[in-house]
């Protein structure tokens, strides 16, 4: 490892460490940010680099081209400073692919030659990434995936499936779900309703708030890893708890009637949609 890495490293690597202690071994290390691969480069240095899936995510943007140059120089901070040597999958942004120069194309295709990149991906859910899909042109797609997610989503990720991709989703726990919806304010006076509906609730996403033994989060990661089409759930986090608690949902069995109740819910918003 490079003595170059930055000294903030240091913290990246005590996430790192905490990933694989419960049981993680893909990483992601987006572009642009030296203190994250300078913490996998000081994690590396206690854990053989065979046991460790590392992407590298290229970041595009909508102003600049993704020329051959910017690659080279994404490449190159990213294998000094995390001294991985490869990485096992370069991923492209959507931003990255639809700026991409034939040129910078070709330049991916070299890396994958001489095994700097044993794997070629991209990241996203728009119609570039359909286009790239259909051309086969490379072996692992990122897409956003969870349990509201439309039918384009669902597609989208067996389609890639279908074409022999690797895919891994993100973006498993819809933030507006994740607290409790505020009760819709009855019209009258409530002195005479003393009895609670039992009904009120269904056709809507309030059992992930009162599942027992669930929280919201660890219900949708359930849900994620119940997608055949899926290798594998990205989580963005730092969190000590978060990665003890998430890292622990692929060994529970999820709650039986979990795939009903999200299908009911479903079909209310849906139905709730077409009456507003």
């Amino acid at each position: 490892m490079p003595t170059t890495a930055p000294k903030v490293g240091v913290a990246w690597r005590g996430v790192i460490f905490d990933g694989m202690e419960h049981g993680i071994n893909c990483f992601d290390l987006a572009d642009r940010c030296p203190p994250l691969a300078g913490g996998m480069g000081l994690a590396l240095r206690a854990v053989e680099r065979r046991l460790l899936f590392i992407m590298w995510t290229l970041r595009g943007d909508s102003r600049h081209e993704m020329t051959a140059q910017s690659i080279a120089e994404s490449m190159r901070d990213g294998l000094k400073y995390s001294g991985a040597k490869y990485f096992d999958a370069v991923m492209l942004d959507e931003t990255a692919l639809e700026s991409l120069t034939p040129q910078a194309h070709a330049y991916l295709q070299q890396l994958k030659a001489r095994n700097y990149a044993l794997a070629l991906g991209i990241r996203g859910d728009g119609d570039s990434l359909d286009t790239a899909i259909a051309k086969a042109e490379f072996d692992v797609l990122a897409a956003p995936y969870n349990l509201t997610s439309e039918w384009k989503s669902r597609r989208l990720l067996r389609e890639a499936a279908a074409k022999n991709m690797v895919t891994v989703g993100y973006d498993f726990a819809p933030a507006e779900l994740m607290t409790p919806a505020k009760p819709a304010a009855k019209v009258g006076s409530p002195l005479w309703r003393v009895r609670p509906e039992p009904l009120a609730e269904a056709g809507t996403y309030a059992f992930l708030h009162n599942t027992s033994g669930w929280t919201p989060e660890e219900l949708c990661l359930a849900y994620g890893l119940t997608e055949p089409s899926l290798a594998t759930v990205q989580v963005d986090t730092t969190d000590h708890h978060r990665i003890e608690s998430l890292s622990a949902v692929p060994e529970r069995d999820p709650p039986s009637c979990l795939g009903a109740q999200i299908e009911m819910a479903r079909f209310g918003q849906e139905a709730m949609r077409q009456r507003a």
